[in-house]
């Protein structure tokens, strides 16, 4: 059996792997260790108002707590890439704004530099931020209109007391813009009269004006066009080689990740799911969810036909997600209830009707013609049974929400997969690098009934 381990390798249950204070990571620049963040859900004036019949006040407040990151554990060496990668939505931005301190943590470390950045305020962090740069996702929105460019770029400088006084900061200026592919002269030009890409050099040279270590990237080439990523992409290369820098980068292509990268994480939902180097990741993915998003990569092949790597269902609300492995829900793999002997055929149908059912994909007709279409080559016996029979029913009478909780009941839900959240380090194909999965596929003691 695998050990349950968080992504740094530490033992996921072990308390002693917390943390306080400042720590000598060695040639670790960032560590993130449980990093949470709740967001408040208020939606209007009234909104959320309910009857304190309890207390002595009529009213309270009820506010849902939105889960947007939990629980993430990761560390970054000196001078590698990381490649933070998810759908829309699942909490990669929220994630990069509260490492670098824009935002509070509701709780975990951010250790940089071996100097927990969630404990300090003032004047420390904002010195620690020379250190740390982010890069926007829209190139004309993070620039202001009304500044010429060589004064954008000259701004963290001057905030911070770098390069004495102007004109030193007009010639490193000057100087960056070259070093990112611009002409020195377009100093005194403002940011429309260039393009897409060529707003993004001018952020990476702003970035790079307060000689960083760490770069947040936060989707930076998603705007542009593609032959114009790859020339952005090629120059940030040239960089980090040339500066001895540091990314965290975040997009939601795979192509992108693939070609920047030295590690990938994947996130879902507010959580990793899997992290590994990137040879390992895209030819030995070890998470359904990882999975699925490298089956939806197109193939330029004209002999590849039908639909690829499309994952039904909805992602589950932020404020209320499933327990256990967040995936569960859409998860083609999930592992069958222990109380239950499905084959694996048996397990298959009854997880199939689950999701129709679930999301009310077919069309009402007799329950012979239900199970004909769901069980014909193999149907569950005994309890589990009765379970299916009773719900056909509820769907013949129209109670569809009735027998989606009858069957969340009684198989979702006594899934190991709804009771335990997985965190597993698992054996590499590729390198000597560490392979985390947060899937209870790798569990040991499991019958491999999936």
């Amino acid at each position: 059996m695998s050990d349950a381990r968080e992504p740094d390798g530490r033992s996921a249950t072990d308390p002693s792997a917390a943390t306080s204070g400042d720590v000598d990571f060695g040639e670790t620049l960032l560590k993130v260790d449980g990093l949470t963040k709740y967001f408040t859900s208020e939606s209007g004036f009234l909104e959320g108002l309910t009857l304190d019949t309890a207390g002595g006040f009529p009213l309270k407040y009820d506010r849902d707590q939105v889960r947007a990151v939990e629980d993430v554990t990761f560390e970054i060496e000196k001078g590698e890439t990381l490649g933070l990668v998810g759908e829309s939505g699942c909490g990669k931005s929220t994630l990069a704004r509260t490492i670098l301190r824009l935002l509070k943590p509701t709780g975990g470390d951010v250790y940089f530099k071996g100097r927990n950045l969630a404990e300090m305020g003032g004047e420390d962090l904002r010195s620690q931020r020379r250190h740390m740069q982010m890069i926007f996702q829209d190139p004309q929105s993070s620039l202001d209109p009304r500044m010429k460019v060589g004064r954008i770029v000259e701004e963290p400088m001057k905030a911070h007391g770098l390069y004495g006084d102007e004109e030193g900061r007009e010639a490193r200026a000057k100087e960056l813009l070259e070093k990112v592919g611009l002409d020195p002269q377009h100093y005194n030009r403002y940011p429309h009269a260039f393009s897409g890409g060529q707003r993004q050099r001018v952020n990476l040279a702003r970035a790079l004006s307060v000689n960083p270590d760490l770069i947040v990237c936060d989707e930076p080439v998603s705007a542009l066009d593609v032959s114009i990523q790859a020339q952005v992409l090629n120059t940030m290369n040239e960089l980090q080689d040339e500066f001895g820098l540091t990314y965290l980068f975040i997009a939601h292509d795979l192509s992108v990740i693939r070609h920047i990268s030295d590690r990938v994480a994947v996130m879902y939902l507010g959580q990793l799911v899997e992290l590994a180097d990137k040879r390992e990741l895209f030819e030995n993915p070890q998470h359904p969810y990882t999975r699925a998003l490298l089956s939806s990569i197109p193939v330029p092949d004209p002999r590849e036909s039908g639909t690829r790597g499309v994952l039904e269902g909805d992602v589950p609300s932020p404020i209320e997600p499933p327990s256990g492995c967040r995936f569960r829900t859409r998860c083609p793999e999930l592992i069958a209830p222990p109380d239950h002997d499905f084959s694996p055929a048996e397990w298959d149908n009854v997880r199939g009707f689950m999701r129709a059912v679930d999301r009310r994909t077919f069309e009402v007709t007799s329950a012979a013609e239900i199970r004909q279409r769901f069980f014909a080559d193999a149907e569950p016996r005994g309890q589990a049974g009765d379970v299916v029979d009773e719900a056909i029913g509820l769907v013949g009478e129209g109670e569809w929400e009735e027998a989606a909780d009858l069957l969340r009941e009684w198989f979702a839900e006594e899934s190991v997969c709804a009771r335990e959240k997985p965190a597993y380090e698992v054996p590499t194909e590729h390198g000597d690098g560490r392979h985390f999965a947060a899937c209870h596929l790798h569990r040991g003691d499991l019958d491999g009934v999936h």
